[in-house]
């Protein structure tokens, strides 16, 4: 039983908590007024278990009145009725014509003084009659002072309970608050807990989205390149490049690809070999700045990666015994799909332009022997050399390691190769046969 409790029920049984065995009024906390009910019983005011005062009340409470109206209270402990001054009872007598109950240690007749009013001798029971009757204390002229009608009676019972309400909220307010402020922050922590979840997922799905955008526009750029492309293989110098170029050179000759010539008859032809041999060479003024791409890409030149066209120039200049500039072999590579997008020529260009222009052209076997026959009977060759990285900076023909083409005129009585070297102007040099095997990745052969 709470402390409010008590006191409640010490005003049932008739205790005044208010004062004190000597009749002063003390303040009206919950501790001043538990110590009055606790002197009032014979308990130490500073000292008291609440428990046996609870205990003391709940005995006074269910003692049984006599046939007299009064109380027998002979089996309360002594130390209790004592606290009364009745030496071992406590008479109230609830019959007495006058209403007025005999009186007692705590110097109070009938009805109790409350700082709140006047309190019924029974408490807060609402079916009391005493005092709607007319059998106060003011009737009977015992205590004129004290004096209340039945509605007054009513209103200060409801005022008491307000008031005891009152401090028992009051009193537990502070834990309440605790609990309360404690409740907010945690349901804080936990709405901020669930913002961080929330914006670490979308983070997450964010980077995801990007991810696999970035990805699906990199499929996409890798197919354009292809389709721009043409074909994939190919041996050259590469360089970047774009767009079909048509520009012109000083001199006779525009550059203009001419219509097709009527195909090859026969086998190759072989001992031509007194024929004009032109030396052409891609760093030539009047071509080397000219665009050579499929893409439009002004940085790509014949001078920077038109080594294949250049080869070819020499070779149809050669056996038509008229001159065809690397303009214009590197404009048919444009128009016809053999500039890939950023390496150099296609490898099928070889066979493509020499039929073009008439000639016997197709690849063939990159073997010693091969080379010496072919070479021997004036059969002109095309090397793609120099390509991978091992060749990087120790090429014999081109120090990119990104592939080359080079011209194969002739071999002398020691199976050194002539080559004319479209990537220099040093004329025609000689090599073994075996460099041109060992660096070498594909071979042409052309005759008329």
């Amino acid at each position: 039983m709470s402390n409010t409790d008590i006191i409640k029920k010490a005003i049932e049984v008739g205790i005044d908590p208010t004062v004190d065995t000597q009749g002063n009024i003390s303040d009206d906390s919950v501790e001043s007024m538990m110590g009055n009910v606790a002197e009032q019983l014979g308990f130490n005011r500073d000292s008291y278990n609440p428990e046996d005062i609870a205990n003391a009340l709940s005995e006074m409470e269910n003692a049984t009145p006599n046939e007299n109206g009064v109380e027998n209270n002979n089996e309360m402990p002594p130390s209790q009725g004592s606290a009364f001054g009745y030496r071992g009872s406590r008479i109230r007598d609830y019959s007495d014509e006058s209403g007025i109950g005999v009186p007692g240690s705590m110097g109070m007749h009938g009805p109790i003084r409350h700082p709140m009013g006047i309190v019924s001798p029974n408490g807060f029971d609402e079916d009391e009659e005493d005092f709607s009757n007319g059998n106060n204390e003011s009737e009977n002229g015992n205590n004129p002072d004290e004096s209340r009608d039945s509605s007054g009676d009513e209103r200060e019972k409801s005022s008491e309970l307000d008031m005891l309400k009152k401090k028992e909220g009051t009193e537990e307010d502070p834990d309440s608050e605790k609990i309360d402020n404690s409740k907010k922050a945690d349901d804080k922590k936990l709405n901020l807990k669930r913002i961080k979840t929330i914006l670490i997922l979308l983070l997450k799905i964010g980077g995801v989205v990007l991810i696999f955008g970035a990805f699906m526009f990199l499929i996409f750029l890798i197919i354009a390149v292809f389709k721009e492309g043409g074909k994939a293989s190919m041996t050259e110098t590469p360089h970047s490049s774009h767009a079909g170029f048509h520009e012109q050179i000083s001199g006779d000759d525009s550059g203009t690809v001419p219509d097709p010539a009527p195909a090859p008859v026969g086998d190759f032809q072989t001992g031509f070999c007194n024929g004009n041999f032109q030396k052409y060479v891609q760093g030539d003024s009047r071509w080397s700045g000219i665009m050579y791409s499929s893409v439009g890409d002004p940085k790509q030149t014949i001078g920077t990666s038109g080594c294949g066209p250049t080869s070819m120039a020499m070779i149809l200049t050669y056996y038509l015994g008229r001159s065809v500039t690397p303009v214009e072999t590197a404009n048919y590579s444009v128009k016809y799909g053999f500039r890939t997008v950023d390496n150099g020529t296609d490898w099928g260009f070889f066979d493509a332009i020499a039929h073009h222009y008439g000639l016997h052209g197709e690849q063939t076997s990159l073997s010693r022997d091969n080379i010496i026959q072919n070479l021997s009977n004036c059969i002109m060759m095309i090397a793609s050399v120099d390509t991978g990285a091992q060749f990087a900076g120790r090429g014999s023909f081109s120090q990119t390691g990104n592939g080359h083409f080079i011209v194969l005129k002739g071999i002398n009585s020691n199976n050194q190769v002539q080559v004319a070297n479209p990537g220099n102007s040093l004329g025609i040099e000689t090599f073994p046969v075996e460099t041109i095997v060992n660096e070498g990745g594909a071979i042409w052969r052309f005759s008329k």
